[in-house]
């Protein structure tokens, strides 16, 4: 009787939620479809069709976007409310609408059947009548939630599973692994969980239980961040506006660097702008995936250079863009960034390393072909050796090292420890045009060879062979090519004196 009547407490709580939140105010209107009523941009006292994102200015141009893409809706009145709490129907709804704009080409799959919030079986004992009674009322209310068909459909597709109250708020964490469990995205290791999480002080209050997994994964592509404070948060609630971020930066997941439907992405090649008019005129860009082609920016079209509000006139040629077009073809929302000097990815030997910590990691590599180059590492890099993730203390001068650079923030984002060296010292002997004899302390003769990729520092300034005498004093960082008991050591640093 305890049993049943515990039940029943619960299913009441249940149905008491399902019932008291029927009327959301942040419901979404409308469907998941491109330009639900028509695109909203600029108007008068509005940016991007809202007449409060002013509240969260440093969010608009995502929100806007999103808006554009029919991905969310505001809450009527000319408002979105961008700092309210998200539930969790709504962020299900959400993300529904993000893969079908994103990911889907063509009309979008038919809605699954409502599932019952719980499944049936038989009667639970004493009571069971009244609580299967309670139960059909729950689904009943679940069946008239706006958000019905958008939570069956991911239940469907299993990127979220049932016992969830819809209409409570969610958290940072749970919001994470749902983006992750809906991209399909591969799970890392967890030794690549821990080293990308040592960033947050607080890594250790983010649930196990996929999350972890989740926000790992986002911090690694730059989706989400920390706090001021450096603290991740997992359990704030999050706002519409934080969610809208979060899911236009997580493009970058989809591997959809080439733009689908109504939204390109390529290099600004050429502006040109109506005399008297801020915003109209037209813009020709190099598209990542095809020629060049020339658009026509409509007048009250929303513009952003390095995530600021802009004018087209102020949109530098060879910025990487973003453009959505609205069902005329003409651009409605434009943003600019400068596109990043660095390169992709680089490698060499490693002859200097600065390591302060957490952040503000260097590193110095000399390769034959680009000399001396200095690279910092991101907060959250990962370094590599075969199967073995290391902390970046543990970059060892000399080493051989292949660095992915992050070109937005140039900074690097793996270090893959090609080859490790080995430290020895010694003097020198029989000093020829290839390279010498290594007298150890130890009494041990090495074989030293010398070759392209050698860096030879003396005082801390580079120096040339030129400067290997017999008798002078050396430490040498190398990669044994002979193998035990055949060393034959090729010198990647040596340092004399």
């Amino acid at each position: 009787m305890r049993k049943a009547h515990r039940k029943l407490v619960v299913l009441l709580v249940v149905l008491a939620m399902a019932l008291s939140f029927g009327g959301s105010a942040l419901a979404w209107p409308g469907g998941p479809g491109p330009f639900p009523g028509g695109p909203q941009i600029q108007a008068a006292g509005q940016v991007g069709g809202f007449v409060d994102l002013g509240h969260a200015s440093w969010a608009s141009r995502y929100i806007i976007v999103l808006n554009l893409e029919g991905v969310l809706h505001g809450v009527g009145g000319g408002r979105f409310e961008p700092n309210h709490h998200l539930t969790w129907g709504q962020a299900v709804t959400m993300i529904d609408h993000y893969l079908h704009v994103r990911l889907t080409v063509g009309p979008p799959p038919p809605l699954p059947p409502v599932q019952p919030l719980v499944s049936s079986g038989p009667p639970y004992g004493p009571g069971g009548k009244h609580l299967r009674k309670l139960e059909r009322k729950a689904e009943k209310a679940f069946e008239h939630e706006w958000y019905r068909h958008y939570v069956n459909q991911a239940l469907r597709y299993g990127w979220v599973t049932k016992g969830h109250h819809w209409n409570q708020n969610i958290d940072r964490a749970d919001f994470a692994r749902l983006v992750v469990r809906a991209l399909k995205l591969p799970a890392l290791s967890q030794a690549q969980i821990s080293q990308i999480l040592s960033v947050y002080p607080d890594a250790s209050r983010i649930p196990a239980n996929g999350d972890r997994n989740a926000v790992a994964i986002l911090t690694q592509a730059g989706v989400i961040t920390g706090f001021p404070s450096g603290n991740f948060r997992p359990f704030h609630l999050l706002t519409r506006a934080q969610a809208a971020v979060i899911l236009v930066k997580a493009q970058k997941l989809e591997g959809n660097q080439t733009g689908q439907g109504n939204v390109l992405h390529g290099t600004v090649t050429a502006v040109s702008t109506v005399a008297g008019a801020t915003y109209q005129g037209t813009v020709t860009v190099q598209l990542n995936a095809g020629a060049a082609q020339t658009y026509n920016v409509d007048s009250n079209a929303a513009i952003f250079v390095n995530g600021q509000a802009s004018t087209l006139s102020a949109v530098p040629t060879g910025d990487q863009v973003t453009l959505f077009l609205d069902p005329s073809g003409n651009v409605a929302y434009l943003s600019a960034t400068a596109a990043p000097a660095a390169p992709l990815q680089s490698e060499g030997v490693v002859v200097q390393t600065v390591y302060a910590g957490t952040t503000g990691n260097q590193v110095q590599i000399f390769n034959p072909s680009t000399g001396v180059t200095t690279a910092t590492l991101s907060a959250t890099v990962v370094v590599s050796q075969g199967n073995n993730f290391l902390s970046p203390s543990q970059i060892g001068v000399g080493d051989k090292v292949h660095l992915k650079i992050n070109q937005s923030l140039n900074e690097v984002t793996w270090v893959i420890i090609q080859q490790a060296t080995t430290a020895y010292a010694g003097t020198v002997q029989n000093v020829t045009s290839g390279g010498f004899t290594l007298v150890g302390s130890n009494g041990t003769n090495y074989p030293i060879q010398m070759g392209p990729w050698t860096y030879i520092e003396s005082g801390g300034t580079r120096t040339t062979s030129a400067s290997l005498t017999d008798g002078t004093a050396v430490s040498v960082d190398g990669w044994n090519i002979g193998g035990t008991g055949n060393p034959q050591i090729h010198a990647s640093v040596i340092q004399i004196g």
